[in-house]
């Protein structure tokens, strides 16, 4: 692996794969009596090579096009499903029943950034008397699912976009953990962002925590081995789309861990509906345990996380992230303070 094309040292340059190619040639057999050993032959020597070269340089051109051709289908699928996901947005409104627009309650669901289609749901779902705030609190509870110890101790990951607040979060959960006088260790794969390390250093030693830095999945596993009494928080390096390797070594980390390790993926509230999906879709083959949803205090919409915990096919969510304050600003998901922040901020 190198680093070449930006910034002085290629820093801040994409991470590459050199690949180095050779023909091995074998030594000559000495004649000498002496069993003194023939000088080796130079290039002009060994004329023959070239004809081993010439097919294998075709066949790395031939990769090279595959390669290009793949990447640029795969980005293509990739447009296309962010295309998809925002037709299907805008034609929800048309396609699902309009809600009340008497109900006040309704009116202040859509002006919270609420789906028509979801407001239609939990309108079916009411009783003749009922009022769409105890419904929804209702539908909400199903989907909130407070985190419970775990019988065994676990190492946890947590995943997800640029951005979205995983070191933060970690710090919060550690924070926790060690005020609850359970031995935690902080763990870091992030050796991409500069500082990362040392920011989840500092928050270690003020812990008075265990912290190591590991670069892949054997090392994270000799880590959790080490600490096998201590529930192990592991910060991961928050990668762009574009970064075709980084999934497949969240991928690697996670299947390393067996039965002991999880996975939370965090998600930020001030994310667009399509980007979110589109992260959801990329980090689905990690098989994320839960949802931790954060800044949840910087979203206009506070529908647009109602949205998101109501959808069947996602993670039951664990945690809100209500600031940058650690730990204070780490919520349980309570339905009713949920709603109420929901309601209350779009009056």
């Amino acid at each position: 692996r190198i680093r070449g094309g930006a910034g002085r040292f290629g820093i801040w340059g994409k991470p590459l794969v050199e690949i180095t190619a050779a023909v091995e040639r074998s030594a000559p057999t000495s004649t000498a009596g002496d069993g003194a050993r023939a000088p080796d032959p130079t290039w002009r020597d060994l004329r023959a090579t070239k004809a081993l070269l010439d097919p294998l340089e075709s066949e790395i051109r031939d990769l090279r096009r595959d390669v290009e051709r793949f990447t640029q289908l795969e980005s293509q699928q990739e447009k296309l499903l962010e295309e998809l996901e925002r037709l299907r947005a805008a034609l929800r409104p048309a396609t699902a029943p309009r809600p009340d627009a008497a109900d006040p309650v309704t009116a202040r669901l859509r002006a919270s950034g609420m789906d028509a289609c979801r407001i239609a749901e939990l309108m079916d779902a009411r009783g003749p008397d009922d009022s769409l705030e105890p419904v929804l609190t209702r539908a909400l509870d199903a989907r909130l699912t407070p985190p419970r110890p775990a019988d065994e101790p676990t190492t946890t990951l947590l995943v997800g976009a640029p951005g979205v607040g995983k070191t933060t979060t970690l710090a919060k959960l550690a924070a926790r953990a060690r005020h609850q006088e359970m031995p935690v260790s902080l763990v870091t794969t992030d050796t991409y962002r500069i500082g990362a390390e040392e920011q989840l250093r500092t928050y270690a030693s003020l812990l008075q925590a265990p912290f190591a830095t590991v670069a892949n999945a054997r090392e994270l596993e000799q880590a959790s081995r080490r600490w096998a009494r201590h529930s192990i928080l592991v910060d991961t390096a928050g990668r762009g789309r574009a970064d075709r390797d980084a999934i497949g070594e969240l991928l690697a980390l996670r299947e390393g861990l067996g039965v002991r390790g999880r996975v939370q993926l965090v998600l930020s509230a001030t994310t667009r509906a399509c980007d979110l999906r589109a992260d959801l879709r990329r980090f689905a083959c990690l098989r994320p345990d839960a949802i931790i949803v954060t800044k949840v205090d910087e979203s206009v919409e506070p529908g647009g996380l109602a949205n998101l915990v109501l959808d069947p096919e996602l993670p039951p969510v664990e945690w809100l992230g209500t600031g940058q304050r650690v730990p204070e600003d780490l919520e349980l998901p309570e339905p009713a303070g949920l709603v109420q922040r929901i309601l209350g901020e779009a009056a």
